[in-house]
């Protein structure tokens, strides 16, 4: 999972609505476009156990419908992201 820290910014505006894939560790989100996403949550908002999303109170696993707020950003404003991830593009997660 990639995060950033609490008080990194970015739009709010935006909406993502997709499909939680995990495949080999990684999390992304797949839009109807099935275009992949890199979700990067803030942290410490968020947990992520290999398997099991938890986010704003609710759990998403591999195949769980998603809506998360935020905007579209480059993949450098998270602290830490997963280098061996395949995704198409990135999205800053606002809190729940």
């Amino acid at each position: 999972m990639a995060y950033r820290s609490e008080s990194s910014e970015g739009g709010n505006d935006g909406s993502l609505q997709g499909t939680v894939h995990v495949s080999d560790g990684c999390l992304a989100i797949v839009d109807e476009l099935d275009q992949r996403w890199l979700p990067i949550f803030q942290a410490p908002r968020t947990t992520w156990d290999g398997t099991t999303l938890t986010y704003g109170g609710n759990s998403y696993t591999d195949g769980s419908r998603i809506t998360l707020r935020g905007g579209g950003v480059d993949v450098d404003v998270a602290d830490y992201a997963p280098q061996a991830c395949d995704f198409d593009m990135a999205f800053g997660v606002a809190p729940p």
